[in-house]
């Protein structure tokens, strides 16, 4: 009886063992997926209508876009359309979209792309500027 009963608590800790080991694995697997890779940099402007300039550079990852990246760090007022995102106010540029707008400008070249279109890539830079029409 003694036999069984010791046999019993070796298979005990070792499935416990296993089970243990299981949840260490899964959990470092799911850290790994959590933390992913950083895929590149890119700078953000935002210039006012009296050329004050705010110039900020965010990493991003896999998933990321511009149009993320703008509304988790920065204070956006927006409207959905259908060509995409359309933004009327960043942080303090307040505009009406009737005699100003947010232009967006893509490595210094006026975008044709709303902010919710940008395809992003590393060295990246989007400069959103108050504009009168």
């Amino acid at each position: 009886m003694r036999k069984q009963t010791i046999i019993k608590i070796i298979i005990t800790i070792l499935l416990l063992g296993i089970c243990i080991s299981s949840v260490l694995l899964f959990n470092k697997y799911v850290k790994d997926k959590a933390i992913s890779k950083e895929l590149g940099k890119i700078t953000i402007e935002l210039v006012d209508f009296d050329g004050s300039k705010s110039t900020k550079e965010f990493s991003y990852k896999e998933g990321d876009s511009v149009w993320s990246i703008l509304k988790d760090n920065y204070q956006v007022t927006y409207k959905e359309t259908q060509f995409g995102i359309m933004v009327s106010e960043i942080d303090n540029i307040i505009t009406d979209f009737t005699t100003t707008y947010i232009a967006i400008y893509v490595n210094d070249e006026y975008s044709n792309y709303t902010v919710s279109n940008i395809p992003i890539k590393d060295g990246l830079i989007v400069s959103f500027r108050a504009t009168y029409l």
